[in-house]
C-alpha cells in the first residue's frame, strides 16, 4: 500500500521562519512516519502567491495537493493541519477534503486536528490547552517578583467561533502559573485588554512572544516592528521595558510532538 501524510499549513511568505518552523516540524513527521511519503499544501492564497513571485516556489493548495496524491496511486493518507484553532482556515481544510472522501478517492483518509481542539470533557480525551500552556513553559522567559516581568502572547485571533479558543488557552495558562497574557490581531482578545491587564499587574518588564507556528509577518511587523502602532512600540510608549522574541512555536520541540500526536490519534473523515 501507498501511504501519504499531507502536512497542511497557513503558511508564511518569511524563508527564514519557514525553514526554522514549518520545514522542521515536517521533517519530524517524516522521522515518526517511515513509510510515509510527506507532502506539504499552503491554505494561504495570498502566501502561496507571493512565494511563487518572490521565490519562484509553487506550493499546492490541499485540494491541488490531495489530486496529485490521488492521481499518483496513494491509497492512504492522512491529513495534519497544522493550524492553531479550528477556525477558518481548517473549514476550508475540511471542505476542500470533502469531494475526495464523497469520490472514494482514497481506501482511507484521515484527519488529524489543529493545536488547540478537544477540552477533555469526554473520558479518555486529551485537553489539547492543558498541554499546549505545559509546552509553552519551556519557551517563555521567567521573571523575579523584584522584576514585576509579565508575558503578552500574541494570537491571530479571529472572527469564527472557534475565536473562544483562546479563551480557553487563557484559563490553561492561569491554572498552570504562567504569568501571561493571550492577546489576539484580530479576535476578541484585544491588545488594549492586554495593556489593561499588565497595568493591573503593576508590571515592570513585558516580554512578547508569538502564539503561532511561525514567527511570520505578524510577529515581525505587528508585535515587534518598529512602528509607532506596533504592541512593542506602544508598550514601550507607555514606560515598560519590552523584549520581543521572535521564535515560532514550530521551533519548540514539544510542540512538534503535539502535532505528531494528534497525527497518530487522526480519525476517518466524515463530513
Amino acid at each position: 500500500m501507498k501511504k501519504a501524510i499531507l502536512a497542511v499549513s497557513f503558511g508564511t511568505t518569511v524563508p527564514a521562519t519557514r525553514a526554522a518552523n514549518i520545514d522542521i516540524l515536517e521533517r519530524d513527521i517524516t522521522v515518526a512516519f517511515p513509510g510515509w511519503e510527506v507532502r506539504r499544501a499552503f491554505t494561504s492564497p495570498m502566501v502561496r502567491a507571493r512565494i511563487l513571485a518572490e521565490e519562484g516556489l509553487a506550493i499546492d493548495p490541499p485540494a491541488a495537493a490531495l489530486a496529485k496524491i490521488a492521481l499518483e496511486g496513494f491509497d492512504t493518507v492522512m491529513i495534519q493541519p497544522t493550524h492553531i484553532i479550528p477556525g477558518e482556515e481548517y473549514d476550508r481544510l475540511v471542505a476542500a477534503i470533502k469531494p475526495f472522501w464523497q469520490a472514494g478517492a482514497f481506501a482511507s483518509l484521515k484527519l488529524g486536528r489543529p493545536l488547540l481542539s478537544y477540552e477533555g470533557n469526554e473520558p479518555g480525551e486529551p485537553d489539547d490547552y492543558r498541554i499546549a500552556a505545559a509546552a509553552l513553559k519551556g519557551q517563555l522567559p521567567t521573571y523575579s517578583p523584584a522584576e514585576a516581568g509579565r508575558i503578552i502572547l500574541m494570537g491571530h485571533g479571529s472572527g469564527h467561533t472557534a475565536d473562544k479558543c483562546y479563551d480557553l488557552l487563557q484559563e490553561r495558562i492561569e491554572l498552570e502559573g504562567i504569568p501571561a497574557f493571550v492577546a489576539t490581531v484580530e479576535g476578541s482578545r484585544t491588545f488594549d485588554a492586554a495593556q489593561e491587564w499588565l497595568e493591573n499587574e503593576g508590571a515592570r518588564k513585558v516580554a512578547l512572544v508569538p502564539f503561532m507556528l511561525v514567527a511570520g509577518d505578524h510577529a515581525i511587523n505587528d508585535m515587534a516592528g518598529p512602528e509607532e502602532d506596533s504592541w512593542q512600540s506602544r508598550l514601550r510608549d507607555g514606560g515598560y521595558e519590552v523584549s520581543a522574541y521572535l521564535r515560532g512555536l514550530g521551533e519548540n520541540p514539544e510542540f512538534r510532538s503535539i502535532y505528531i500526536e494528534h497525527l497518530r490519534s487522526a480519525l476517518p473523515f466524515n463530513a
